[in-house]
């Protein structure tokens, strides 16, 4: 069965009294959303303002409001694994990879921190933003990061490039260092508050970025040109992409939700290419959706199921919304965490058959400063000597599992197969040996014959002519009887279609009498003649002539059994 689940963190400033025992000190919520919206687990000591909170498939990450920290917590043991502590306050998060991938940290000073999970190792990039990153956003293929910051610009981010061991030690013929941005986004005139991404390749992809003054562009990752512009009536403080790239959403500071569709006709412009993308657009009143009651405060953040359908907010006054897209309402209340809402993310569907990575991180390493210097390596690739990483390999299910349960082992087999020539870049070992073992000891007389038999389906798509006359002219004989069988078929197919038309219409005509016999039998009462049924003239007329009708689907019915046995 497929479950859904969503996680959600709080910033703790609320003093409700009537938080429930359950959700007392809890800051990070592993909530069920479908088919039971109940609370699964809650990891308590945890207080994240907005972007700054990351997931893997195996740990939450969240960097403290309060203090330069961040909490690492077990998602498989259920409680807190580490607190790392850094020199300057984390602003945003965002995890790069499944399991065993990059946590990229935001920081005050303007700068990303990126840390491999699994080794400790860190990689820093250049102080390119004059202020604090506000948001954080990986294209997907995780090869380039967005970072939004108060100072209103966007920078996109080579992870390779950041991560590189090899880094040059002279600048780039553009003048900047590796480590540096290769393309700014600077359109804004006030801070960045939220980012979000398409769902396509980098050359093809868009990004949205909205600021604080109610401006949003849409524009490509590509070449930092603007596509849309959208001014927003209120400040938006999250965003979320539909999973199809067909509508964007965004969550305001009234409470409010607001839609944009990227394919509705009547928002375009058809003048130009720059017609489109400098004319702003004002959102309609049946964009805005606007929650029941004004008590549930502003919308910190927002996330969509993973079909599309659905779009969960979270709220300044603690409560959790599902909004049905479709009918651009408040579905229901889901939760109420009793603390502000900061931070929620729709997890993957539970059930589904996906593969998974080959390596997992089942303890986090911290972060390892000596890593850090590319002073100690072995030769020139720049690699620390004391580098490793601590992974735990993971089992793959076999591909078997993913199809049919009463598929054989044999199927399976077929399938795995299949699967190596696709994948492989070449030809795959175990086929060359398989080929080489064939040349070397030919099959005996009786497998040649079993192997024809076994290949007769397969005998329009070979190209290459048999090597043994006998066993070429079988398959002109074959290939011959084949045809013959195609003809005859075609010609059992017409006949009976032939057949079919005249059944039908002798079934009118048979319908059409009865109904003549009926009316003269009608007459013959009106007029007083012999209407018992048996003996009346007219109605003798119209059975004789059902009875030549009879007749003639017999004799037809009779011709075609005998041609069917010819």
């Amino acid at each position: 069965m497929l479950t859904e689940s969503f996680v959600a963190a709080t910033l703790a400033t609320s003093t409700k009294s009537n938080i429930s025992s359950t959700l007392k000190d809890v800051g990070i919520v592993l909530h069920g959303f479908q088919p039971q919206n109940t609370i699964r687990h809650g990891f308590k000591k945890s207080s994240t303002k907005p972007n700054c909170l990351a997931i893997s498939t195996t740990h939450i990450f969240a960097a403290q409001a309060d203090r330069a920290v961040v909490l690492i917590y077990n998602r498989e043991k259920g409680n807190q694994e580490a607190t790392v502590p850094f020199p300057e306050r984390i602003t945003s998060l965002r995890f790069v990879g499944e399991s065993s991938g990059f946590l990229v940290l935001g920081t005050e000073g303007g700068r990303l921190v990126l840390w491999e999970v699994a080794s400790g190792r860190q990689a820093m990039s250049t102080a390119s933003h004059l202020q604090p990153v506000s948001c954080l956003s990986v294209l997907p293929g995780n090869t380039f990061i967005l970072s939004g910051s108060s100072d209103s610009n966007v920078h996109i981010w080579s992870l390779p490039q950041l991560v590189s061991f090899s880094q040059p030690q002279s600048l780039s013929s553009h003048g900047t260092p590796p480590n540096a941005p290769v393309r700014t986004f600077s359109n804004h005139r006030s801070g960045i508050t939220a980012l979000a991404c398409g769902h396509s390749r980098p050359l093809t992809n868009f990004a949205v970025s909205v600021s604080s003054d109610g401006t949003c562009y849409v524009w490509s990752t590509a070449e930092c040109q603007v596509l849309r512009t959208i001014l927003f009536d209120s400040a938006s403080q999250c965003l979320a992409v539909d999973p199809a790239d067909r509508a964007l959403y965004s969550g305001h500071e009234d409470g409010t939700v607001q839609s944009f569709d990227f394919y509705n006709e009547s928002k375009i412009t058809r003048n130009s290419h720059t017609s489109v993308a400098s004319n702003p657009v004002h959102l309609d009143t049946k964009d805005s959706w606007s929650p029941a009651s004004s008590e549930v405060g502003s919308a910190q953040c927002l996330t969509l199921s993973y079909d599309g359908t659905i779009l969960l907010s979270g709220h300044s006054s603690g409560r959790i919304l599902s909004w049905d897209i479709a009918k651009h309402r408040v579905q229901k209340v889901v939760t109420d965490l009793g603390n502000s809402v900061t931070n929620i993310a729709m997890q993957r569907p539970e059930g589904l058959p996906i593969k998974r990575p080959g390596i997992e991180v089942k303890t986090v390493v911290k972060p390892k400063p000596e890593l850090s210097s590319s002073s100690n390596h072995i030769g020139t690739s720049g690699i620390p000597a004391d580098y490793s990483l601590q992974v735990q390999i993971t089992p793959q299910p076999p591909l078997g599992l993913l199809t049919a349960p009463n598929e054989t082992d044999n199927d399976t087999n077929t399938n795995n197969s299949f699967h190596s020539l696709l994948t492989n870049p070449t030809f795959p070992k175990s086929l060359i040996d398989e080929a080489i073992l064939d040349l070397t000891f030919p099959p005996s007389s009786d497998q040649n014959s079993s192997q024809q038999q076994t290949s007769t389906y397969d005998i329009s798509f070979s190209d290459e002519p048999p090597q043994d006359p006998s066993s070429s002219s079988k398959i002109t004989a074959l290939q011959s009887r084949i045809a013959l069988l195609e003809e005859n078929l075609n010609i059992y197919v017409s006949a009976a279609e032939r057949s079919r038309a005249r059944r039908l219409a002798r079934m009118e005509r048979r319908d059409e009498f009865g109904r003549k016999k009926r009316e003269a039998y009608l007459e013959a009462v009106k007029k007083g003649g012999d209407a018992d049924g048996d003996g009346d003239l007219a109605m003798r007329e119209w059975e004789s002539r059902e009875r030549s009708v009879d007749r003639e689907s017999d004799e037809v019915e009779l011709g075609e059994e005998v041609y069917a046995d010819v």
